[in-house]
């Protein structure tokens, strides 16, 4: 049977005969118990009435528990840190807090909070940073991991982030575990059997070889062998899935996530470097490439593509001709990269206006869709198009539509 420690039993929505449910202020006896989990995600554990920012109002409960922990000798405890929630302090009289910070910015206080938690002098080191990782077949996130413990780490993200470690019988986890069947798979995961069986058999005994020990034995280690490629290729096809999300991400984002994608796909379909662009509030990128100026703006929207986009782009496309009147126009490129209808699937989305397309021809530029362009970069992955020919496709002008590729 395991035991579920957490803030408050109001919360159970899930009844399972295995599993024990207690409230922080109240946990039983951990050796009573296989596994003891120890819930720390809800938001109310990190609220301080006080008005300083060092302090929660459960800390007396969290160094009682720490006494449990230090009491126990056989059971395995797992201390599941929260998420990025907010820490809030300075209750006011309408019973709202006056201050609140991520807690990304109260690493330390983590830190120390979870160390009294489990009663060790060690310190446990924790970083900010989204991951994902896949417990059974389900990608469970967490917002922070461990920096590298050595021998103490047990499992990792997709991205090779220490995403639980082990320290005696302590596990400490950022996984965001939602419900049971997450908590099972994590603790299969992690080498912990759901179900604990007592073994009578000698140690000698396993050296006392018969029948076909060995040649099971041998059958054993074979296949141990296959299992552990086989992880590594799935391991590398989970950061392949990853990474094409990415890329992916730029048919709904907006802002500098956006941006940043687009200059990865451009950085590689085209052979340029952009990790130098200084962004001076005009224009989001301007590289040369082959003898051409690019000059562009990238965009996320839930409207269609407007006029004043356009415009928007035809401004920085004048300003650079005007303060670089040696170039040749004909060699000056102007692209505007849009995630417009970002909120629409992509079958849903409208064409762009007639209107429009005119109006960037007018002005010399092009209006490129972020479908259309993941399009692109995907025939330049698959090798069917070169970096030259990729240009050769951005040279138009009005609208790159996928006939176009």
């Amino acid at each position: 049977m395991y035991q579920i420690v957490l803030y408050s039993l109001e919360e159970v929505e899930e009844q399972h005969a295995k599993y024990q449910y207690s409230p922080l202020s109240d946990p039983k006896s951990f050796d009573k118990y296989a596994v003891n989990f120890i819930d720390m995600r809800d938001e109310r554990i990190w609220e301080y009435k006080d008005y300083r920012d060092d302090g929660i109002d459960c800390i007396e409960d969290i160094k009682s528990i720490g006494k449990l922990v230090q009491a126990s000798q056989k059971a395995t405890i797992v201390i599941m840190l929260p998420q990025n929630i907010v820490y809030a302090y300075g209750l006011k009289h309408n019973g709202e807090y006056e201050f609140n910070k991520e807690l990304k910015a109260k690493i330390p206080f983590l830190e120390m909070s979870v160390k009294i938690l489990s009663d060790t002098k060690r310190r446990l080191e924790v970083v900010f940073g989204n991951t994902e990782t896949m417990i059974g077949e389900k990608a469970i996130n967490s917002a922070f991991f461990f920096k590298e413990a050595q021998e103490e780490a047990i499992l990792k993200s997709s991205d090779h982030k220490t995403v639980a470690l082990k320290h005696g019988n302590i596990i400490y986890t950022g996984l965001d575990l939602e419900n049971l069947k997450d908590m099972e798979n994590f603790l299969r995961k992690v080498g912990i059997a759901t179900e604990q069986k007592r073994d009578n058999t000698p140690e000698w005994l396993k050296e006392v070889n018969m029948f076909d020990d060995e040649k099971q034995g041998e059958v054993i280690q074979s296949n141990q062998v296959q299992i552990e490629e086989c992880q590594q290729e799935i391991e590398k096809a989970e950061q392949a899935l990853k990474r094409n999300l990415r890329y992916k991400s730029i048919l709904y984002t907006q802002g500098d996530e956006l941006v940043e994608v687009v200059f990865e796909i451009l950085s590689e379909m085209l052979g340029v470097d952009l990790s130098n662009f200084e962004d001076k509030k005009k224009e989001d990128f301007l590289f040369e490439i082959c003898g051409k100026t690019v000059i562009g703006e990238v965009k996320g929207v839930t409207h269609n593509v407007k006029s004043e986009n356009i415009s928007q782009l035809d401004v920085h496309y004048q300003s650079y001709l005007e303060e670089n009147q040696e170039k040749n126009a004909r060699n000056v490129y102007a692209w505007l990269i849009m995630n417009y209808q970002r909120k629409k699937p992509i079958n849903e989305r409208e064409s762009v206006h007639e209107n429009q397309i005119r109006l960037a021809e007018r002005n010399g530029s092009l209006i490129i869709g972020t479908p259309v362009l993941l399009n692109l970069y995907e025939k330049y992955k698959n090798k069917e198009i070169t970096k030259e020919e990729c240009l050769g496709k951005l040279s138009k002008k009005g609208l790159l539509r996928e006939l176009d590729l």
